[in-house]
Formats: C-alpha cells, sequence, structure tokens
C-alpha cells in the first residue's frame, strides 16, 4: 500500500515514540476492551488514577482474565525489552496503558509481593520492572486501544466474548474502512455468513441500547439475544421486519414488545431469559396459529415454559390428526382433482381477473408441493 493511501491512524501507529516511564506513573486501563462484557459504561479518563478503580481493573486481570503464565516468566528472566507495551499520556507524568495491560499488571503484583517481603526478586528482575521502556501514542483516537488490539491480533479477536469481537468488526472494518462483509470474513478467517450475522446483531443490540424505555436495562449479557436467537431464525427478523438497508427493526411495536420480554418488568422479572428460548419458544409462539398463546403469555398468565408446553401439545395433536389420515382415500381426492383440471373452464376464467390471480397462486402451491414430494420420493 503506499504511504499516501495509509489511513491516519496506521500512520500514527507507524510512528510511536519509544519512552522510560515508571511503574508507579503506569495506569491500568478500566476501558480495556476485555472487560466489555464486565462493567456498563466506560470510566471517564479523569477517573482512570483513583487507588480504587486502579484495583478493580487489577482484581479483574488477575481474576477473571489471569495473568499467572506472566509472573513466572518475569519473576525469573524480568521484563524484556522486547515486550515493549504501548501506552498514552494522561496527564504530565502519568500514562495509561493502551496495549499490554496484562503484562502491566503482572508487574504491579510482582513489584507489590515485593515490597511486602511475600517474594524477594532479583536486583536486575527488579530494576526491569520499575523502569520500563514504552511507545507512547499521541494520536487523538479516544478508541486506540480498540484498534491496535484488534489490529495486532486479527484472528486472536475470535477469542474475545461476542459483543467486543462485534463491535470491534463493525466500527474498524466495516465503517471506519467501509469493508463487504465478505472482504472482512476473508481477513479473519471466518466465513461471511457469520461475518454478516456479527454485524446484524451489533446493530440490533445498539438500537436495543438507545431505545428510550429499555435501553437502560439492556447490558453486554443481552447480545446473544440477537445473534444466537433473532438472526439465527428467519420468523423473528420477519416479525422485527429487520431493514438490512438501515440496519435497524423498523416493527418498532414488535420491537418494544420483544424488549419488554427480555428486561426486567415492575416487579424485577423478566418474562425471557435465555437467548435459546427466544430462538426454540419464542419464534414458534409468534405463529398466528398460536396467537392465543401469545396474549396468555404476554398478560402474564402463562410463563415462557408454559407456553412452549402449550405449543408442543398442539404440535403434538396435529402430528396425531396427520398420522390418522387415511391414505387411499386421500389419493382418490387427489386422482379427483387431477379429472377436475382437465375440465376447467379457461374462457370464462380468463375473463375474471380475480379468478386468474387466485389460480395462478394455487397452481405455485401445488408446484412447490409437488417439487417437495419429488425430492423426498428421490432419497
Amino acid at each position: 500500500m503506499p504511504r499516501s493511501h495509509i489511513p491516519d491512524t496506521e500512520l500514527e501507529l507507524l510512528n510511536l515514540e519509544p519512552v522510560q516511564v515508571s511503574l508507579e506513573n503506569l495506569y491500568l486501563d478500566p476501558n480495556n476492551p476485555r472487560f466489555i462484557e464486565m462493567q456498563t459504561e466506560p470510566v471517564p479518563e479523569e477517573r482512570i488514577k483513583e487507588q480504587s478503580i486502579q484495583e478493580r481493573v487489577l482484581h479483574w486481570l488477575e481474576e477473571k482474565v489471569g495473568i499467572g503464565d506472566l509472573l513466572e516468566s518475569i519473576r525469573r528472566y524480568g521484563f524484556l525489552k522486547a515486550d515493549r507495551i504501548i501506552v498514552k499520556l494522561l496527564d504530565e507524568e502519568s500514562f495509561v496503558v493502551v496495549e499490554g495491560n496484562r503484562r502491566v499488571a503482572a508487574l504491579k503484583v510482582l513489584n507489590i509481593s515485593h515490597k511486602h517481603g511475600e517474594i524477594t526478586l532479583h536486583h536486575d528482575v527488579l530494576s526491569s520492572i520499575r523502569t520500563i521502556e514504552a511507545l507512547v501514542y499521541r494520536g487523538k483516537r479516544s478508541d486506540i486501544a480498540w484498534v491496535i488490539q484488534g489490529l495486532r491480533h486479527l484472528t486472536g479477536i475470535k477469542g474475545w466474548p461476542r459483543l467486543q469481537q462485534a463491535k470491534f468488526v463493525t466500527e474498524n472494518f466495516y465503517e471506519e474502512r467501509r469493508m463487504g462483509f465478505r472482504e472482512i470474513a476473508k481477513l479473519l478467517g471466518m466465513k461471511s455468513t457469520e461475518v454478516g450475522a456479527m454485524i446484524r446483531s451489533y446493530y440490533a443490540y445498539r438500537q436495543a441500547k438507545e431505545d428510550e424505555e429499555f435501553g437502560e436495562f439492556i447490558g453486554p449479557e443481552k447480545f446473544s439475544m440477537f445473534q444466537e436467537a433473532v438472526f439465527k431464525k428467519p420468523v423473528l427478523k420477519t416479525w422485527l421486519e429487520w431493514d438490512d438497508r438501515t440496519k435497524s427493526f423498523q416493527n418498532t411495536e414488535n420491537f418494544k414488545r420483544f424488549l419488554s420480554w427480555i428486561t426486567p418488568d415492575e416487579d424485577g422479572e423478566v418474562k425471557i431469559e435465555r437467548a435459546l428460548d427466544v430462538r426454540d419458544i419464542l419464534s414458534k409462539l409468534i405463529l398466528d396459529e398460536h396467537r392465543s398463546i401469545l396474549e396468555k403469555f404476554e398478560n402474564g398468565e402463562i410463563t415462557i415454559f408454559e407456553a412452549h408446553t402449550d405449543i408442543e401439545r398442539i404440535e403434538s395433536s396435529q402430528e396425531t390428526e396427520r398420522a390418522s389420515i387415511d391414505v387411499n382415500r386421500t389419493l382418490q381426492e387427489i386422482e379427483k382433482l387431477y379429472r377436475r383440471l382437465s375440465t376447467l373452464p379457461i374462457p370464462q376464467i380468463i375473463s375474471d381477473r380475480e379468478a386468474v390471480q387466485k389460480l395462478r397462486e394455487l397452481f405455485a402451491n401445488i408446484k412447490t408441493a409437488i417439487q417437495a414430494y419429488e425430492q423426498l420420493f428421490s432419497e
């Protein structure tokens, strides 16, 4: 790629400057992409240095993410210059970690343990920990941590939580770089259908988050409702009227109903808590033939599981009905229909537009049914 065509962000990353940073002036990033499922909103930059926030982030990195693999290595060999992290300025002396939070957390844990006498580090190791060489980012992108971590670990983002993956792919590839689903899929080693579902789900989640009535109750755990349920069942997409052009649901009424079912009501109760139940039960419940069951569910007369039981009872009854059909009689009726086709009053039908349209629809349905049976018989 010619240098003149390199995006501004990539040019900034090509010109990172080395800087010596004291460990005590280095702060962990509470808005690290790893933490998207652990907090509801970002921490303002002016609060990053607060002790309680730094203690919480260090705890997350130790207990939720894990730094055990780094502790022994650094304790034995020290912090190598080849392991340079990326930071950005918070103020004249302080830096926040942009990329390398696990490594910095390990350094801080080892330094604290040494201070408390829990371990004794070799003086060379201690020296490599207390002052390290980092690369400083001086650009203005507030989401630079997302960009760097995603670009540095392209296929590694598949190990991130799903919402985190979707946010990065949508904002950095689909929106900023205007890449298509196939192009993104090729870059990340994924299927284009996976990428499409991921991006659509992120827009759907964002639409839910922006809803004035229910948005405050839509946390990261609700993302699966879209990726694992709504976009796995075409009937749900249709019911919510997904528009691929605007990347949003157009049926506001049904969307509100859906959000009301997956968020707490006035008593703190949630009608549907699992994406699995949206996919396997709600996708049937919204069908016209189950309208009465849906009304009971929506009115709070039955739970989603009781609705499932009622649907299964109806489906079982229909199966029994189909099993009890007299095959010979059915075949005779089909033969009779075939004979009637040869005696259709064509001139009379042609003069009636409604009759012609109706006949076309019937023939199309019959053709579809015949093709399905032919495929069944050929197996």
